[in-house]
């Protein structure tokens, strides 16, 4: 019986890897090259002015991980 639990998990993980591969496969292929006139218009150094953009990001990230991992550690299940 616990084998057939085993199995049954790890396809169910391979399953769900496959499909977050699938779509961070769409999700790659959804945007084009960057046109020469991009990148010309781009500058190479850092702006100072996205720098709140980035912290906020890093914020929702970091709370985004933080209630992954609470809500993880309450060990939910289906039964």
């Amino acid at each position: 019986m616990t084998f057939v639990r085993t199995v049954a998990r790890l396809t169910m993980m391979a399953l769900a890897a496959a499909v977050f591969i699938g779509l961070i496969t769409l999700y790659a292929h959804s945007f084009g090259p960057p046109s020469p006139r991009e990148r010309e218009r781009r500058n190479s150094e850092p702006q100072l002015k996205s720098l709140p953009t980035l912290l906020q990001q890093y914020l929702v990230f970091g709370a985004i991980a933080l209630a992954g991992r609470k809500i993880l550690r309450l060990r939910l299940t289906l039964r």
